[in-house]
């Protein structure tokens, strides 16, 4: 926080949910004037995560004993004691009559939702001599609600009436001593103590040195300080969209050895990474270090196959996926695999560093991959140095050598620590796509290694080079304790405790304001692990190895990855990704509208509707849903049957459309001729100002047409048809191309191209780029199902086909944005199936890279969260930021909406 004093914000949060995400030892709560609420039977209460709690409550005549850790997620166990004229009430119930013994106990069954809990002892006269209340919420995960006033792991306790009821004009004190609790053992809130605190109220807050080691205590001590003055002056700024987080996969590293081939561990690698899903992480870094993919390297092959399935298995999820590649690191503590560099040659080194990132390039087709991280580490590994410009030739032949049509961004970069040349030099290279960094220390010979690393970004940026932080961690020791070299164990043992996990979510609220600041394109923390479990420091663990404690910490952390239990930095990380997944401002056009297409030059909205019969008519509007109009109810040559998929002219005079013949039967029924499916439609051109029309088709009967686009020239147009049923009997596509001209402004094709680019079996067309070198389109292969759906271009000068998305999710109606840089789309992924078919927008960068989701309809923690709703379905983009959208709000009764997306970037 950026100050010492702490202004608490009300939150709705989830008992249960402390469990996972609150990990202390033990709390202690110091009340300097009890309440009056609720008499203590002394002036502190130490409650501890141990098998039963010993509170005593008392208030008048009523003692309740104890109140016994229950199963959270049943029932609480209360016991207590009574005068013998007095009977006990719960919630106003008598739950322990007069006459009966002192001592009883009783359960009570937790709700969901919202409950008070008010114990009370009332006398034979019904008078109350007694009450005592516990205030209980129990609510899902994503009810946590902060408003920006506080951050409830920079507290690191939150503060609430739970177990007692404070007078909120009392002007009491609270302080605070923190530790943690030790999560080996089930904790609920009963564990958790007498929470004490009075709402908006300003608290002192310091951390718990008690809890930090003497050995630690300074270096803790000047860290932190660093931090706080950094959180006040790296504010996280507006936008945040542009940057993907992700970590490092750390039991998929290299440096894990043999144990990567053992039986069941690719599963348990799969676990992690569902797991590290529900965090919101957009990619993983998979470090994959030389030589273990040499051809020579002892079992290499097994290697190459474990990755190129768990490549695959990334990319199905739409996770970015960056691989490292420098040399392996023999120290003793980071890996069992022995390799000895002085049986090499530096030329046999360089030749094998690039055929190793060349067999990456090929086989795993990361979205990125990153030559080199840290030059002056790899020096001191392997005894070779590698200059700048050998670094940037291994890029050029990698290049060049890649199949066609493959896209990788190549990148080279250094730790922020290390020489200025690095970063000069890879970013005035042409070739290079991206220059990386590895951020650790916060100094160095008293050098601001964080505001350095801002100066490289904003550098780097300005070179027009993307950025990517392939490794961030907080390094825990000052400049003077600064080892040699990086990888020094009794450094990294540092990690593994928690008491260290206050310092490491402020290192990463820095770190990701400055990302955010600089549009960093993809930042990966590295210690994954500890996203899950950190260690309660002991006196017993003082003197333990970095792998014993990293042993210890990883037995306890792979239950918390099967049950997707996170540490407190990881239940940090997910709020802040959360923060930053802001959707886009979304308004309602109209509740009334389909397929659209927009004119920017005639400012005129055009889509299909709903009309009398159940057909489709073609209406405009404003983007407002005004000066609404039928274009088509009253033409004689095409009302009758539906009318639909309009496509504006950039001219905004005529528009094409998709009419039915009325002629024609279809096999499938009336339903297989509406403007989204398409058979017996034709293509026309309906004049919007004179309703003059020209039709340009004429099909046979069963065959269909789908999604006319204009190129931004007004000359190319391109529609989806299925092919000639004497050529094929089945239902196979193809894409026309078609010239267009004006004679006498009326419109004429003059010459039809039948595309199947990549040689697919079903094609629906998109649009053009804005040069009109490339058109999009959705579409799959024969054999494959229509729900599998997956994007690519085409350049129609180089014959050059590009797919942009590969999963088993549908993936349909992309568009291009205005500037060329972004692609917006639809996608099943990441949804839930099982109650129907569930669509996302989503955006990705023009080359594949980057895909995130913009909207979260079917996700209860977003407020445009619709759980009827089918959600967006084809669209186009409006501006560079913003999209107008046909939405399927609900299928029976049907209803579809158009509604605008502002601010998608």
């Amino acid at each position: 926080m950026s100050s010492n004093k702490i202004t608490l914000a009300l939150f709705s949060f989830s008992l249960v949910s402390l469990i996972s995400f609150l990990s202390f030892n033990q709390v202690f709560i110091f009340l300097s004037k009890t309440p009056r609420f609720s008499q203590l039977a002394s002036s502190d209460i130490a409650v501890r995560a141990s098998n039963e709690t010993s509170q005593v409550l008392q208030d008048g005549d009523l003692t309740v004993a104890s109140i016994n850790r229950p199963q959270y997620d049943e029932k609480i166990h209360f016991s207590g004691n009574k005068k013998h004229g007095e009977k006990v009430l719960l919630n106003g119930q008598v739950i322990v009559p007069i006459g009966t013994q002192t001592s009883w106990q009783y359960e009570y069954p937790l709700q969901r939702g919202q409950t008070v809990v008010a114990i009370q002892s009332v006398n034979s006269a019904n008078a109350i001599t007694g009450s005592i209340y516990q205030h209980i919420q129990r609510l899902g995960m994503g009810d946590i609600s902060q408003n920006g006033s506080v951050d409830i792991f920079d507290l690191g306790i939150l503060i609430g009436n739970y177990g007692k009821v404070i007078d909120q004009s009392a002007s009491n004190s609270t302080n605070i001593l923190l530790s943690d609790f030790n999560l080996d053992q089930k904790v609920d809130i009963f564990d958790l103590g007498l929470l004490a605190g009075k709402y908006g109220q300003e608290y002192s807050y310091q951390d718990d040195l008690s809890a930090i080691p003497n050995d630690d205590r300074a270096t803790y001590e000047h860290l932190r300080s660093k931090l706080k003055g950094m959180e006040e002056h790296y504010q996280v700024p507006a936008n945040t969209n542009a940057t993907r987080v992700g970590v490092e996969l750390i039991n998929a590293n290299g440096h894990n050895g043999t144990k990567l081939l053992e039986s069941g561990y690719y599963d348990k690698v799969l676990q992690t990474l569902t797991s590290l899903q529900q965090l919101g992480i957009k990619g993983v870094t998979v470090q994959i270090p030389y030589p273990i993919l040499i051809e020579s390297f002892p079992r290499a092959n097994e290697y190459l196959t474990f990755y190129k399935q768990l490549a695959s298995e990334i990319r199905s999820r739409s996770l970015n996926l960056n691989i490292e590649s420098q040399s392996l690191v023999t120290t003793p503590g980071f890996t069992d695999i022995s390799f000895n560099y002085g049986t090499l040659t530096r030329q046999q080194f360089l030749d094998g560093r690039y055929r190793q990132l060349q067999t990456i390039a090929n086989e795993l087709k990361p979205d990125l991959l990153s030559i080199v991280d840290e030059p002056t580490t790899e020096v001191g590994i392997t005894g070779f140095t590698i200059l700048p410009i050998e670094y940037i030739n291994m890029v050029k032949s990698i290049k060049n050598n890649l199949p066609e049509g493959q896209v990788i961004q190549l990148g080279a970069g250094a730790g922020i620590w290390e020489n200025q040349l690095y970063f000069d030099r890879f970013s005035n290279e042409p070739s290079i796509d991206f220059v990386t960094m590895h951020v650790y220390p916060l100094e160095i010979d008293d050098m601001n290694l964080i505001d350095r690393m801002d100066n490289l970004m904003s550098s780097i940026r300005q070179a027009g080079k993307k950025v990517v932080i392939g490794e961030a961690w907080l390094y825990k020791a000052t400049s003077s304790e600064m080892p040699p070299e990086l990888f020094t164990t009794n450094i990294f043992k540092k990690d593994v405790l928690d008491h260290w996990s206050i310092l490491d979510r402020q290192f990463l609220k820095v770190l990701l304001n400055i990302s955010y600041k600089n549009d960093a394109s993809f930042v990966s923390l590295f210690w994954s692990n500890y996203l899950f479990s950190q260690l309660t420091y002991t006196d017993e663990l003082h003197d333990l190895t970095y792998a014993q404690l990293s042993s210890l910490n990883n037995l306890r952390a792979g239950d918390r990855i099967a049950n997707s239990q996170f540490s407190s930095i990881g239940n940090y990380l997910k709020q802040l990704l959360k923060q930053s997944m802001s959707s886009a401002t979304i308004k309602l056009v109209t509740d009334k509208g389909g397929r659209l297409s927009w004119s920017d030059t005639k400012q005129t909205l055009a889509y299909d509707r709903i009309g009398i019969g159940f057909k489709y008519d073609i209406y405009t509007s404003d983007l407002n849903g005004q000066a609404v109009r039928c274009l088509t109810c009253t033409i004689p040559t095409i009302t009758g049957g539906n009318v639909g998929q309009p496509a504006w002219h950039p001219a905004g005079v005529w528009l094409a459309a998709q009419v039915e013949d009325t002629t024609l039967t279809s096999p499938l029924g009336e339903i297989s001729t509406t403007p989204g499916t398409g058979i017996n439609n034709n293509l026309w051109f309906i004049n919007s100002e004179t309703l003059a029309t020209t039709k340009l088709t004429s099909i046979r009967a069963g065959d269909a047409i789908l999604h006319p686009q204009f190129s931004n020239s007004g000359d190319v147009l391109i529609w989806s048809q299925t092919v000639d049923p004497f050529i094929r009997a089945d239902t196979q596509w193809s894409i026309k191309l078609a010239s267009i001209q004006f004679n006498n402004q009326t419109p004429y094709i003059s010459t039809i191209q039948d595309l199947r680019p990549g040689n697919l079996y079903f094609y629906e067309t998109h649009g053009f780029s804005p040069d009109g070198q490339s058109i999009i389109f959705s579409g799959f292969k024969e054999g494959q199902s229509y729900m599998d759906l997956e994007v690519y271009t085409y350049n129609l000068s180089t014959g050059v086909i590009n797919q942009l998305t590969s999963n088993q999710a549908w993936d349909e109606h992309a568009h291009i944005s205005p500037d060329g840089n972004k692609v917006v789309w639809i996608s099943t992924h990441d949804t839930d199936q099982s109650q129907g078919r569930k669509f996302e927008l989503w955006i990705m960068d023009i080359d594949g890279g980057n895909k995130r989701k913009l909207t979260h309809f079917h996700d209860s923690l977003f407020e445009e969260y619709d759980p009827n709703a089918t959600g967006p379905a084809d669209c186009e983009w409006i501006t560079p930021t913003s999209v107008i959208s046909y939405f399927i709000r609900s299928i029976s009764p049907l209803r579809e909406d158009i509604l605008l997306f502002e601010d998608v970037r």
